[in-house]
């Protein structure tokens, strides 16, 4: 009707405007001509508005129409209140509420939905953050301001006791027939309310109510309760908080549940107690309760499986797992080794398979099984591949640094694919910063192990026992001469040394800066020896038989209760005085191995226990001191010796008894044969090659070529109790990177042949 109106309205200016203008055209006499213009200037002014409202009301109508103007729909809209929901929530009925006026509904003491009128079962209220979601998108959309609300305290209090009270409740249902419905609605809740899950750690006693006995019991008998009861674990552990709190009490029906729950028939459930065991692993108290219970195998096993529900939680649990040292041996004693491999070769999760064979190659079994199986070729292929990731790359250059350095076996390996391919050398340029410095490493490690063309033969000194040579008749008189040794090589090596000349390289060699220290443990003062301590003749057949004399060694007096009192812990006394000492020598020894490029630098810290024997001064007796206070100058003057006085039985006991009830391990004991050489290039050293004998084809073999032991620090420590003393060693032994292939032929028992530089 208004438009209608307005279309008449506009119609009549028109005709009214008409007349006027008709009226100026043909100057009327009888026409007033300003009243007749001023009328005409009113019609066109009344027109003009009328046609701009018009247009106005058009305009309007068609932006409407161009970006869909509309009223939010009504499930935007919160059933109480009728405004457009900020904060939507879901009610048990199912019905979404803007949390502010259903929470003020429920605190009136309404127990039914306002829509559905239904009664209900508790009043938790769960974000619905879908919902909230949309809301926000339709806003955005329509240019729609939506304010932030904000709760008042009272509303967030109650809230929290209403869940508190309704926790409480689940928790007590299930101990009762109805356990299998509290389980599930337990899920539902810990699943979508981060609120809900912060209470489990909060209300004491409520993680402890989840492994009841009685509880797990039916579980065990009811798949569907176990599986939910596992996915309400797997829900509290999601926060940080409770992670701690689910083993702190170290129940052991906990661990024991969710390993039974890893062999479960229902793969769900067994990926959701894979993650449980992943996540409880954040912590190394519980990496360490976790493993010894036997967690690893049926990890191993689900890797092995290769479910893809519970592929990648089993190796995310793993992989926590075995950042503990015990736990990597574990996983290696199962399996894991080989069933990571197999998963790699399928290229199944390759950062992460590779991810834990990296964790694993810090122990040398797990090398020797990836060097069994062939995975020094499977992890150049795969560096070679142009879809490898930066963090599969860097893991496997990584691994193969491991291996580059564990032994000869495997540098040799490395180096012949390496050759062929030169793929650490694309690495080194174009790699992540951390997969270049890898690869650099071991081609320095690679170009310092020189691999030597066969030029010639050389024969030097070697023994093959004849229980090695299995000849028969007259086949040992017939066997061929040595060969002579070239020319090329003769100025080096010298044949037949007399290693007991004056002229030959003293055994032990000490290092420029070398510290060598003697000490008594409980020197009184600078000068004298305390009166706790006496000299005494010790019984030594070898060395009198030697030097027709016999030695002297420092004993604590017997039956002396402050002799007894200060032996039982003399180690603070002898820290105090080798800890500078050590930390200087451990420095010498860290730049000698930084500096040395033609193999590695071996250090050894050795503690001996025995005696430290005074000898070479024969008018020096014990009647001669015999009453009077030992001074130390006296036996700085005199020559000492370490003597072990340990009997080999001793060290049988400590091979079959006590070896095994450690972690560490024992390799067998290996025949060697030792090989001295003389180089004239390094006077100062001799070469020691020990060999061995292969057993397939009873042929030397190179084992280790090393220079003399260099001594950077000696102490000698009397009377650390009363008829033991101490001797302290930082040594380091250099070990050439110098041959690769060495063998002696079946025709060739005088002689040893090996592959020299030329």
């Amino acid at each position: 009707m208004a438009k209608r109106a307005e279309e008449n309205a506009v119609s009549e200016l028109k005709k009214e405007l008409q007349r006027v203008v008709e009226a100026l055209v043909e100057e009327d006499d009888d026409c007033d001509l300003t009243a007749a213009a001023d009328n005409a200037i009113q019609t066109l002014g009344a027109l003009k508005e009328l046609k701009l409202k018009q247009s106005t009301d058009q305009e309007f109508v068609e932006i409407k129409n161009l970006v869909g103007f509309q009223e939010p729909p009504p499930e935007f809209r919160c059933p109480i209140s009728g405004l457009l929901m900020k904060d939507p929530v879901v009610l048990a009925s199912g019905q979404t509420y803007e949390e502010q006026y259903i929470t003020e509904w429920l605190k009136d003491g309404h127990q039914k939905c306002p829509k559905t009128d239904q009664p209900l079962p508790h009043t938790l209220l769960i974000p619905n953050h879908s919902i909230k979601k949309m809301v926000m998108n339709w806003c955005k959309l329509h240019n729609f301001d939506m304010p932030r609300t904000s709760h008042p305290p009272a509303d967030e209090e109650y809230a929290a006791t209403a869940n508190s009270k309704h926790l409480v409740q689940l928790l007590n249902r299930l101990s009762s027939s109805s356990a299998s419905d509290a389980a599930k609605e337990l899920r539902l809740l810990t699943s979508r309310s981060p609120s809900f899950r912060a209470l489990f750690g909060e209300i004491t006693g409520a993680v402890p109510k989840l492994f009841s006995p009685l509880l797990l019991e039916k579980a065990y008998s009811d798949a569907r309760l176990h599986d939910d009861l596992v996915a309400t674990v797997l829900n509290v552990s999601a926060h940080e908080s409770n992670k701690a709190k689910i083993l702190a009490s170290r129940n052991p029906l906990v661990v024991s549940f969710l390993i039974d729950s890893l062999r479960s028939k229902n793969i769900e459930t067994r990926s959701h107690a894979a993650a449980v065991i992943s996540a409880l692993s954040a912590f190394d108290t519980n990496k360490y309760l976790i493993g010894e219970s036997g967690a690893i195998k049926p990890l191993v096993d689900l890797i092995t499986e290769g479910q893809p529900l519970a592929l990648n939680e089993a190796t995310c649990a793993i992989l926590n797992l075995c950042t503990v040292t015990e736990n990597r041996e574990r996983a290696i004693s199962e399996g894991a080794v080989i069933a990571v491999m197999d998963k790699i070769v399928g290229r199944v999760l390759i950062d992460e398979m590779l991810a834990i064979l990296a964790t694993l190659s810090s122990h040398h079994r797990a090398i020797e099984e990836m060097d069994e199986h062939g995975m020094i070729f499977c992890l150049f292929e795969m560096l070679r591949e142009n879809n490898i990731s930066e963090q599969s790359e860097e893991h496997c250059v990584a691994i193969i640094y491991v291996m580059c350095f564990s032994d000869r076996t495997k540098l040799r390996k490395i180096h012949e694919v390496e050759d062929a391919c030169e793929t650490l050398h694309r690495v080194a340029r174009t790699g992540t910063s951390r997969a270049k410095r890898k690869a650099s490493s071991i081609l320095e490690r690679l170009n310092s192990y020189q691999i030597f063309k066969l030029d010639s033969v050389v024969a030097v000194m070697a023994y093959v026992p004849p229980h090695k040579r299995h000849l028969k008749g007259g086949e040992a008189s017939s066997l061929p001469s040595p060969a002579p040794p070239p020319e090329s090589v003769i100025p080096r090596f010298q044949r037949r040394l007399n290693f007991k000349s004056k002229d030959y390289p003293k055994k032990f060699v000490y290092a420029e800066n070398a510290i060598s220290r003697w000490f008594v443990v409980g020197l009184a003062d600078e000068s004298r020896v305390s009166d706790l301590t006496r000299l005494e003749p010790v019984a030594v057949e070898s060395f009198e038989r030697k030097s027709g004399e016999k030695p002297l060694a420092l004993v604590l007096k017997e039956n002396d209760e402050e002799a007894a009192e200060f032996s039982a812990n003399p180690w603070i006394f002898v820290t105090e005085i080798v800890q500078q000492d050590l930390i200087s020598s451990f420095q010498q020894v860290k730049d000698e191995m930084r500096g040395y490029e033609f193999g590695e630098v071996k250090p050894t810290l050795v503690i001996r226990f025995g005696r430290i024997l005074f000898h070479g001064n024969r008018s020096f007796t014990v009647e001669s001191i015999e009453g009077n206070s030992l001074p130390v100058g006296t036996l700085r003057q005199l020559y000492k010796s370490f003597y072990t006085n340990i009997p080999p039985s001793y060290m049988e006991y400590v091979t079959t008894n006590v070896v095994p009830e450690t972690d560490f391990e024992f390799e067998e004991e290996k025949e060697l044969y030792h090989v001295k050489l003389s180089d004239k290039m390094q006077p100062d050293s001799t070469i020691s090659c020990k060999c061995t004998v292969a057993r397939d084809t009873n042929q030397l073999e190179f084992s280790k070529i090393e220079l003399n032991q260099v001594r950077h620090l000696v102490a000698d420590m009397s009377c650390l109790d009363k008829n033991l003393d101490l001797r302290l060693m930082l040594c380091t032994k250099r070990i050439l990177a110098a041959v690769m292939i060495v063998t002696c032929p079946r025709n060739f028992w005088s002689g040893l042949t090996f592959e020299l530089d030329q």
